[in-house]
């Protein structure tokens, strides 16, 4: 006989599996439907219970989408004056 807590039900895994998913769902449609300020009290408890190596994760997951593009940022006429003088600058290093 199992105890409590333990199951010998072979679909018992495939519910807390379920289980698991909803609330992830549910979790995600509720920090959707915060503001920025609920937003950041909650990530900042969420980070405040991270060890580092999960914090470490966290930071290789968020520096590139944090990068930006430059030259996509700037306007078309100042990218091709940066453009021209990194050219003549390179040129100017090899002789």
């Amino acid at each position: 006989m199992a105890e409590d807590g333990d199951s010998d039900d072979a679909g018992s895994e495939n519910t807390f599996t379920v289980d698991k998913g909803l609330r992830f769902r549910h979790m995600k449609t509720m920090f959707s439907d915060m503001d920025n300020d609920e937003r950041k009290r909650i990530l900042t408890e969420l980070l405040m219970d991270c060890d580092g190596k999960l914090l470490g994760y966290v930071a290789n997951f968020v520096a590139p989408r944090l990068k930006r593009d430059p030259f996509g940022v700037l306007p078309n006429e100042l990218c091709l004056r940066v453009g021209i003088l990194i050219h003549f600058r390179a040129n100017s290093m090899l002789t």
